[in-house]
């Protein structure tokens, strides 16, 4: 008993038939050639076999106005923050260094201004991220410069040399924040002329 013939939609979005390709020869002909399989049957059959690449995964960036949110006293938060415990996210901020091993911090703060744990009195809780890693992160000269911490959050209470952290990041990687260039100084008026 012949086959039924298949159809599809074509790009003008009419119906077209799809041809039926029974040949071993033409496959090895093909093969040889060095079609793929899988490009052949897209093409003949309308099957998606060609891996897809994935989808870049968007890290939700937090700042520190949100974890400011958080009541130390009380380890409470709003939903607005408790939405993001236990994901991974990202905040910007500078390295307060607690603990080096071999080139890596293996223990660091994360604060909003560069400096802000060498005073007195340290920043609240709710303004420090506090990081432990055991294999260590490795030490670079941008890091002085500001970074992205990117990790799962936790609102825990650890208490360090410059103040008690009011939050813990877990599975961390670093990077440098890309600042926006300096704006250059007017220095002549809208017409044009030097001031």
């Amino acid at each position: 008993m012949p086959e039924k013939p298949q159809y599809r939609l074509n790009n003008q979005g009419q119906l077209e038939r799809i041809p039926l390709v029974r040949t071993p020869l033409l496959w090895l002909l093909l093969l040889a050639l060095g079609v793929s399989v899988g490009a052949l049957l897209y093409h003949w059959q309308g099957y998606d076999l060609m891996p897809q690449p994935a989808a870049q995964k968007v890290v939700p960036e937090l700042d520190w106005e949100q974890l400011l949110l958080l009541d130390y006293e009380t380890n409470k938060a709003p939903e607005t923050l408790t939405q993001w415990l236990g994901k991974r996210v990202k905040i910007a901020g500078f390295i307060v260094p607690l603990d080096a091993r071999d080139n890596a911090l293996t223990e660091f703060l994360l604060v909003p201004v560069y400096g802000m744990c060498i005073h007195v009195p340290p920043p609240p809780p709710n303004m420090m991220i506090y990081v432990k890693s055991e294999a260590g992160v490795e030490a670079a000269d941008w890091m002085m410069d500001g970074v992205w911490l990117e990790g799962e959050l936790q609102i825990q209470k650890v208490n360090s040399d410059y103040g008690a952290a009011g939050f813990v990041m877990h599975s961390v990687q670093l990077y440098p924040v890309k600042f926006a260039a300096e704006p250059t100084e007017n220095t002549s008026d809208p017409s044009g002329s030097p001031l």
